[in-house]
């Protein structure tokens, strides 16, 4: 049975590890938040104590907009996210669309901070780029058509808004 509790449960040897104790404000409370989205499932062993797993590890899901619900700006939420990967807590599991159709970017927790600093550090690549050409606002600034568009409304708008100004 799947347990979310009301606490969040840290290991006391991660508190007191050099990865841990070097991160910055926002990569620390970002952690925090991870941390309270596990859901915990308790492993039967048979001869051996009973054990628990992250059972949503992998599939934790936690985006921008409430990033920023809880105080941390897009900004400080992205470097957070890439300082965690840097320090062996995190791994991106898979990087979504930015929301667009349900496509959410989950995330891995992982152990190895514990050999951060240590030849032992096995890190992996961060983010990954975004090799999409021509997506956003790119698409429209990098077009030279689209951007004459653009800039005309832009420019309609701006007239529009002195006329009523006047009035």
């Amino acid at each position: 049975m799947a347990t979310k509790s009301d606490k969040v449960w840290i290991l006391s040897r991660m508190i007191k590890g050099k990865a841990f104790r070097s991160l910055s404000r926002w990569a620390l409370l970002t952690l925090m938040d991870l941390f309270d989205k596990r859901v915990f499932q308790e492993v039967k062993r048979s001869g051996r104590a009973s054990g628990w797993i992250i059972k949503n590890n992998g599939e934790i899901v936690y985006p921008y907009s409430e990033a920023e619900r809880w105080g941390i700006s897009r900004k400080h939420f992205r470097d957070a996210i890439d300082e965690l990967i840097e320090k062996g807590f995190l791994k991106i599991n898979h990087q979504g669309g930015g929301g667009h159709k349900g496509d959410v970017t989950t995330y891995f927790l992982r152990d190895e901070w514990e050999n951060y600093g240590t030849s032992k550090f096995n890190p992996i690549n961060g983010r990954k780029p975004d090799k999409r050409l021509f997506k956003g606002w790119a698409s429209h600034w990098n077009n030279p058509v689209k951007k004459a568009a653009l800039l005309k409304k832009q420019e309609a708008a701006r007239l529009k808004k002195q006329k009523n100004r006047k009035c």
